[in-house]
């Protein structure tokens, strides 16, 4: 089975990079691209499918490689559903700063997000489509090899971040009450001994021709440390993780976290949901348990 590459695509002014950007990453990965319509304007005189048609054709052209039109919109949560179930990794633009109401992009987004079914890459034009360096925060589940295996599947070559964002109060309470400063950095020195160690066994046999894995722990909260992680070392791209809550409403369907990062990273952000007992294809390490 091929792997696929879904793009949707508004067809504005900011399409045409998005566009290069999204085949230049699936030549990277061996993926073939499709392309869908996500956008509200439609007349007789302008069809934006007919339009659609003819970048696929140019894409395919400029970069040698298969793309595909699909011949209907999404124009609903079902209809992108259908197709993203059919699709190995689902690609958005992002959505360019505004202080007027939520933009169509972030829209998309939400609605994405709902799906829990594949991942989602939301793509900044303006960050490279050969990853140099990656940031993979984890949170040492039994989900967190998953991330490892995406971002060594779309960084071959780059430098790879594994971040773990510890529990200060957790580590410190492992202490006694009374304890002194010398003690708390004793069980610190400790808990990062701890953490590499759990980072090295997550990451066996994941590294792939040309990846380096670097592993760091931090402590704090979750959302500031992986901002400064990534304005700190400029990462291309940053994977997270992100899993399905039992309460059926938004915004507590997502992890807010994985949300948050990818409406205010400056960077691609790369939203992988908990992997589920089902065979799902991993780019340059073919067909692999999700489990």
């Amino acid at each position: 089975m091929t792997a696929v590459l879904l793009t949707l695509t508004p067809l504005d002014a900011n399409s045409h990079p998005h566009l290069d950007k999204a085949a230049a990453l699936a030549v990277a990965t061996g993926m073939q691209l499709r392309l869908a319509y996500c956008g509200s304007g439609h007349n007789v005189f302008d069809s934006p499918l007919a339009r659609l048609e003819q970048r696929a054709r140019h894409l395919a052209r400029q970069f040698g490689l298969v793309v595909e039109a699909i011949e209907e919109p999404m124009v609903s949560l079902d209809v992108l559903r259908f197709h993203a179930n059919r699709s190995t990794l689902l690609c958005l633009a992002s959505a360019p700063p505004s202080a007027g109401a939520q933009p169509p992009a972030a829209d998309w987004l939400t609605r994405a997000l709902r799906l829990h079914t594949v991942p989602i890459l939301v793509m900044h034009t303006a960050s490279p489509a050969a990853y140099r360096r990656v940031l993979v925060p984890v949170s040492l589940k039994a989900d967190s090899s998953h991330l490892l295996r995406w971002a060594t599947a779309l960084g071959t070559r780059a430098r790879i971040d594994v971040v773990h964002v510890a529990d200060l109060p957790e580590v410190a309470s492992r202490a006694h009450d009374d304890a002194g400063p010398l003690v708390l950095e004793h069980f610190l020195r400790k808990a990062r001994v701890d953490v590499h160690q759990q980072m090295a066994q997550l990451s066996r046999g994941l590294i792939g021709q040309g990846a380096a894995l670097h592993y760091a722990m931090v402590h704090g909260p979750a959302h500031e440390r992986i901002l400064a992680q990534q304005q700190a070392r400029g990462h291309d791209l940053v994977v997270v993780g992100s899993r399905a809550r039992r309460c059926m409403s938004w915004p507590l369907w997502r992890d807010p976290l994985a949300v948050k990062l990818a409406r205010e990273l400056q960077t691609d952000v790369m939203i992988v949901p908990k992997a589920r007992p089902r065979p799902v294809w991993m780019p340059a390490l073919g067909w692999r348990s999700a489990t």
